[in-house]
C-alpha cells in the first residue's frame, strides 16, 4: 500500500497518483494469476 506520513491517522490522505500507480500493480497482479 501507499506510504505517507499519515498513514493509519485521523487525517489520513494519499496522493491520486499513488493510488493509480497502486490499482496498475493490482490488476497486473490478478491478471497473472487468473492466467
Amino acid at each position: 500500500g501507499p506510504v505517507n506520513a499519515t498513514i493509519h491517522k485521523v487525517n489520513e490522505h494519499v496522493n491520486a497518483h499513488d493510488l493509480d500507480v497502486l490499482t496498475d500493480i493490482y490488476e497486473r497482479i490478478l491478471e497473472r494469476l487468473l492466467a
